[in-house]
């Protein structure tokens, strides 16, 4: 480990030294007391300031509303009892007194944690992160060392304005943070580089999550440690990196898991950036009588606690966190699938240049220039290892539908965007997406796109269709200049109403074809044929076939031998679009349904229609009833 131990030296004598620190510098700090003077490191401003320093007695009510008074009269009151005596004896006068009044007031919450040791659960804090957290105009400090205490401590006093939660603790732990350390109120420490798993700490928990990350390291898992010093306000952007970077996240603390650093950090990422997130911590239950060692070791908050339970989580999900990078363009396990800003990260459609240096298009080249088959032995593993994850994406997403309300749609590859069926197929969409159907396609241009353009403007009025049909019609193929830009200026034009979804599954064998960015949940494959084989076993609803030529000739019959055999339990529905093109000039329909009447293909259910309310009852018919033909 990088961090030395200067020796150990409990947080609240940080807490006292950086109060008498600020107060040497501004004479309007004041301090006051409960009783508890050097029990919560109050002792070194008493002595320096007797003057300065008022006891209230124990009457921690009385102390924050006195405090309040001061911070409105132009004093910069610092007040310290015991965590659990702040946070919820004295809430009422801190909510209103203090936050709602926005007075400059700073709470010293000492004896945080199990730490506290003998003392028990009626001193030991474990709930004060989330009791002050949620006050308006709060902000919400836990330094991890002495050190940072003292810095922290002097930096709320005389850099904030409004009140201020400084959580600290009685027992002497580890000292280790630098004496000229760069630490700004709400903006996070990087503690150590980590690959594979992030650990968000907070307190003395960032020594711990230091040891952890060391004894983690030599099982081969690289883990980043982060000191969230400042809970309120979160530093979110040090949490996107990781959630971009690393696979699971855990949140360590000596406090209940609901509510504390670990709801803030699950809360802030659950909107910004889903990702695995594990907290550690108190699980719903009151500390106990005890040494601080033994007590820190029965809560899993020691360095042994967090190395077992991060082995239990990576065990109970996947080995991913196992597994190298290698060196790709490409993510070896990505976290989920694709969406069109990832794919097309890079790309700015007012400069339509740059879409040849978008992730995409870098993945693409690189696929193309280590050879289609991948000859590589690394090449190929990255490539499978990244399938696989894919896949395993592909069916989270696929597990929150029916699986008879999963449609796919395939053949018209060409369709240009002019062309009045490209329309039909939106329209279509739109309102198979709207009844609750999740549409999935290759993903490509032609009736792929118009698939995926219809289920994005699910929700919306048909005359925003026609217009966003307009914008793009002007580039009516993919081999067209501004076929990408003017799809993102439609998107740009009408936001996505959030509710709906489609699912492409591309692939980058035909990369030079721009994947539709309108598809919200992209699963792109290295490997086309489980790619091809994935639409047609995922769409259990039904496919709809528009015309096509030999590749859809192919997908037919591969699920027309699906459900033949019934093989993923039962027979879909085959509905073709096009009468004409299915009848006479390809006539696959034709073909099956004298083989279906003969007995020779068995279970088929086999549909033609050119006409959009044909269709959708042919949906709906097999969803209700489930109808053989």
């Amino acid at each position: 480990m990088k961090y030395t131990n200067k020796g150990n030296k409990a947080t609240k004598l940080g807490f006292g030294e950086g109060v008498l620190d600020a107060a040497r510098d501004d004479d309007r700090v004041v301090g006051l007391g409960a009783d508890i003077t050097a029990s919560v490191g109050m002792n070194f401003f008493k002595e320096a300031y007797p003057e300065r320093f008022f006891s209230m007695g124990i009457a921690e009510q009385d102390a924050m509303a006195v405090a309040s008074g001061m911070a409105l009269g132009g004093k910069i009151p610092v007040f310290s009892t015991y965590g659990v005596f702040a946070a919820h004896r004295a809430n009422d006068q801190i909510r209103i007194s203090a936050c709602y009044n926005n007075v400059h007031v700073v709470i010293g919450g000492a004896h945080a944690g199990v730490s506290v040791g003998p003392d028990g659960a009626t001193h030991q804090a474990l709930e004060d992160i989330a009791a002050m957290r949620v006050l308006p105009n709060m902000t919400v400090i836990s330094p991890c060392d002495a050190t940072q205490a003292r810095i922290a401590t002097r930096k709320a006093i005389l850099e904030l304005d409004g009140p201020v939660y400084v959580r600290f603790g009685r027992e002497p732990v580890p000292d280790f943070t630098a004496d000229d350390q760069e630490f700004v109120i709400g903006k996070a420490q990087l503690m150590n580089e980590g690959s594979d798993i992030t650990i968000v700490a907070t307190g003395n928990e960032v020594w711990e999550s230091l040891k952890a990350a060391d004894d983690l390291q030599k099982l081969g898992i690289s883990a980043r440690v982060i000191n969230m010093h400042t809970i309120k306000p979160l530093d979110g952007d040090i949490l996107l990196n990781a959630a971009d970077e690393t696979r699971v996240i855990f949140t360590v603390e000596e406090h209940q898991t609901a509510g504390g650093l670990g709801g803030a950090v699950t809360e802030f990422l659950s909107q910004h950036h889903p990702i695995r997130v594990c907290r550690i911590g108190v699980d719903d239950s009151f500390g106990e009588s005890g040494l601080a060692p033994e007590l820190m070791h029965k809560y899993g908050l020691d360095a042994e606690g967090i190395v077992k339970r991060v082995l239990a989580e990576i065990a109970f999900e996947d080995l991913s966190v196992f597994i190298p990078k290698m060196g790709k363009p490409f993510s070896t396990y990505p976290k989920g699938l694709y969406t069109s800003k990832m794919l097309y990260e890079g790309y700015d459609p007012n400069q339509e240049e740059t879409f040849n240096t978008c992730f995409d298009t870098r993945v693409y080249n690189h696929y193309i220039s280590m050879g289609k088959r991948g000859q590589d032995v690394r090449e190929t593993l990255a490539r499978s290892l990244h399938d696989h994850f894919i896949t395993h994406a592909l069916y989270q997403l696929l597990d929150q539908y029916d699986e008879k309300k999963v449609i796919g749609v395939m053949g018209g590859h060409a369709r240009r965007r002019d062309d009045p069926q490209y329309r039909q197929i939106v329209f279509l969409s739109k309102r198979l997406t709207e009844m609750g159907r999740l549409m999935v396609t290759g993903g490509g241009p032609g009736a792929m796109e118009a698939t995926h353009l219809g289920a994005y403007m699910a929700g919306r009025p048909d005359s925003d269709v026609e217009e966003a049909l307009a914008m793009m019609t002007p580039s009516p193929t993919f081999r067209d200049e501004g076929w990408l830009r003017s799809a993102f200026k439609v998107m740009e034009r009408f936001p996505m109403v959030t509710e709906y979804h489609s699912l492409a599954i591309p692939t980058w064998y035909y990369g030079h074809e721009p994947t539709t960015p309108f598809a919200t949940d992209i699963a792109k494959y290295f490997d086309n044929s489980v790619r091809e084989d994935g639409i047609v076993t995922v769409a259990k609803g039904g496919i709809i076939y528009t015309p096509g030529s030999a590749g859809t000739m192919q997908e037919i019959f591969q699920d027309a031998g699906q459900n033949h055999y019934e093989s993923v339990g039962y027979a879909s529905p085959m509905i073709f679009m096009g009468k004409d093109y299915y009848t006479n000039y390809m006539p696959a329909y034709s073909l099956l349904k004298d083989l279906s009447d003969r007995g020779i293909f068995k279970n088929m259910i086999l549909t033609i229609s050119d006409d959009n309310d044909e269709i959708i009852a042919a949906v709906e018919d097999f969803f209700n009833n489930n109808v053989m033909c």
